[in-house]
């Protein structure tokens, strides 16, 4: 079977999620954007690339490979989002921008994890979490 988009499935979905910013004295920030991410179909072989974590015996090659294929696959389905500067400046959503702001980790994990709620689904990557 191809690619189809079924009655009721949506081929592109927006998720809200918070960037945790983590300031002086352990106090945070939550920041709310949204994403919008094309759904991916072969969602277990991406999966599993979200399911890297750094161990320790991992080495640094297989880590900057990996750390690679994440950027790649963010910068291939993430069609949209509200992000912007300090100075309150849109950041645009292209790849440019996209690698840019995946170089700082708190953004970095908040459209991981919306990438992942939107290929498991909402209650999945609750449990999963």
């Amino acid at each position: 079977m191809g690619k189809r988009v079924l009655k009721g499935e949506r081929n592109q979905v927006t998720v809200k999620v918070d960037v945790v910013i983590t300031g002086d004295y352990g106090e945070t920030e939550n920041i709310p954007i949204e994403l919008t991410f094309v759904k991916v179909h072969e969602v277990d072989r991406i999966m599993d690339l979200f399911a890297f974590r750094g161990d320790d015996e991992v080495s640094t090659e297989d880590s900057d490979s990996a750390k690679k294929e994440v950027l790649t696959i963010i910068k291939d389905y993430l069609t949209g989002w509200n992000v912007t500067c300090a100075d309150g400046e849109p950041v645009p959503c292209s790849g440019e921008d996209i690698e840019e702001v995946m170089n700082h980790r708190e953004y970095r994990d908040a459209i991981i994890g919306g990438f992942q709620q939107v290929q498991l689904g909402y209650n999945s990557y609750k449990a999963k979490n």
